[in-house]
C-alpha cells in the first residue's frame, strides 16, 4: 500500500503566534490519537472477541442493571485484543473466541483465573437465499467461488482454520479461493450477507445469530472448534468486581439464558 507524506506548499515561514497555534494543534492531535488507550476507563474493561459481541453486550447490560457496576466493552479479533492488553496494561476481563489465546506464553502471566463457558465449531456460511450451495469440499474450493475468512494473525477462526487445514493438506485449495481476509469473523459474515463473497468459514454460533445466513457442515472442518473461557486479568484494578462479573457471565441463570438464546451450547452446571 502506498504511503503519502504530507505536502508543504510555499516557504515554511511563520510568525511566533502561528507557530504556537500549530504546536497546540499538533499536541491536541496527539492526545486524540492516543485517547482510546490512554484514557481512564469508566468501569470494568472487558476485551471481547467479535464473535461473542451480541450475547456479551446483553449480558453486561443486565449485569450493570443489577449491580450498578459499569462495563466498558472493547471488541476485536482475539490476537488483536491480546496485543492491546499487553501494550496498554489495561483490562479487567479477557474473553477470546478460543482458549488457546489464554495458553500462549505471553498470555499465561496475565491470567488471574478463568472459567469455561461454551464451545463453537467452524462451518461454511452462505446466504439463506443463495443458489449453488457447496455441499462438499470440492464444490467449496471450485472456481469461481469467492470465499472470506478472518485474518489468521488477528482472529481465532482464521488461525484455527489455517492451522487445521494446513495439517490436513486442504489449506492451499482454500487459500486460492479467498478473495477477502477480514479483521474479525463478524466482518466475514457481513461480507457474505452483502454478497461481496459467495461463502465463508465462520463459527456456527455466529450463523445462528444471523437469520440471513445458513450454515453448512463439512467433514474437513469438523476438527476445527473453539473453547470459550472468560478470564480475569492480572491487570485488573478492581479484582473483586472483575471476579464477580466473570462468574456472572459464566454461571448466572440470566446470563446462561442469554447465551442459550444466542445459539451457544452450554455445559451442565455442577450440582451443589
Amino acid at each position: 500500500m502506498a504511503r503519502f507524506a504530507p505536502t508543504i506548499h510555499g516557504p515554511l515561514v511563520m510568525r511566533p503566534l502561528r507557530q504556537l497555534l500549530l504546536l497546540l494543534l499538533v499536541l491536541l492531535a496527539g492526545i486524540w490519537l492516543i485517547w482510546p488507550t490512554a484514557h481512564a476507563p469508566s468501569g470494568l474493561v472487558i476485551h471481547v472477541a467479535a464473535s461473542l459481541r451480541r450475547p456479551i453486550q446483553t449480558i453486561c447490560d443486565a449485569f450493570t442493571a443489577q449491580t450498578g457496576i459499569a462495563c466498558e466493552l472493547r471488541f476485536g479479533g482475539s490476537q488483536m485484543l491480546l496485543s492491546q492488553i499487553e501494550q496498554t496494561g489495561q483490562g479487567d476481563i479477557f474473553l477470546p473466541a478460543d482458549d488457546s489465546y489464554l495458553q500462549l506464553p505471553s498470555a499465561v502471566p496475565l491470567i488471574r483465573e478463568r472459567i469455561p463457558i461454551t464451545q463453537m465449531r467452524a462451518v461454511v456460511a452462505v446466504r439463506a437465499d443463495a443458489g449453488n450451495v457447496p455441499r462438499q469440499w470440492s464444490e467449496l474450493v471450485a472456481a469461481p467461488r469467492r470465499l472470506a475468512l478472518a485474518e489468521p494473525k488477528l482472529a481465532a477462526i482464521g488461525k484455527r482454520t489455517q492451522d487445521e487445514l494446513t495439517r490436513s493438506g486442504h489449506w492451499p485449495a482454500l487459500a486460492k479461493r479467498l478473495v477477502i481476509t477480514t479483521p474479525t469473523v463478524l466482518d466475514s459474515a457481513t461480507a457474505i450477507e452483502l454478497g461481496t463473497v459467495d461463502a465463508g468459514i465462520v463459527w456456527d454460533a455466529v450463523v445462528r445469530q444471523l437469520p440471513t445466513l445458513t450454515a453448512i457442515e463439512l467433514p474437513e472442518l469438523a476438527p476445527i472448534s473453539a473453547q470459550v473461557d472468560v478470564a480475569v486479568l492480572q491487570t485488573t484494578t478492581q479484582p473483586e468486581s472483575a471476579t464477580r462479573l466473570a462468574q456472572w457471565i459464566a454461571t448466572a441463570p440470566a446470563a446462561r439464558s442469554i447465551w442459550t438464546a444466542a445459539g451457544f451450547p452450554l455445559r451442565e452446571m455442577p450440582q451443589p
